[in-house]
């Protein structure tokens, strides 16, 4: 993921804590903690 970039949440496990994302133009989904994806700054479209 980089500045820019269109991402998509896939998916959200609260009792794990995590969220799962997909960058576009990117192969495989990440996984973040929601701690990390708390500091990501995003815009809605």
């Amino acid at each position: 993921m980089r500045p820019g970039v269109r991402v998509t949440v896939r998916a959200r496990c609260p009792g794990l804590g995590t969220l799962t994302v997909q960058a576009e133009g990117a192969g495989q989904p990440v996984v973040l903690a929601e701690t990390v994806a708390r500091r990501i700054g995003v815009t809605l479209t």
